[in-house]
């Protein structure tokens, strides 16, 4: 291939290596944040009180969707099951919440 041709193919990907990398990297900061506000709020919890099944739910199915992100681009079994895993337990949370909010304080409208 001469300089020419890689040029012309490489405008017609389409994605830009450097947005690419700027999208990951945000993604990480982002996660290192969720799960720093996370701890926070589980710390606040075991002090005052209150239920973490929300805050449980939403870091567990981010974590999952990542999962599965990862599998998609590595295709290891490994992060499909932590996936499943991790969907199945943001489920079970968010169920538990529901439960418990419905038994304890009623429905409101």
């Amino acid at each position: 291939m001469n300089k020419d041709e890689i040029l012309r193919k490489s405008r017609e990907q389409k994605e830009d290596e450097g947005m690419i990398h700027a999208d990951n990297s945000g993604r990480r900061y982002g996660f290192i944040g969720l799960t720093i506000m996370f701890a926070a709020h589980v710390i606040l919890v075991l002090f005052f009180g209150g239920n973490f099944a929300v805050p449980m739910s939403l870091w567990c199915a981010f974590t999952g969707a990542e999962c599965f992100g990862k599998y998609k681009a590595n295709s290891r079994k490994s992060d499909l099951f932590c996936g499943f895993v991790l969907c199945f337990a943001a489920a079970v949370f968010f169920l538990s919440y529901l439960l418990w909010d419905l038994l304890n304080d009623g429905v409101r409208i």
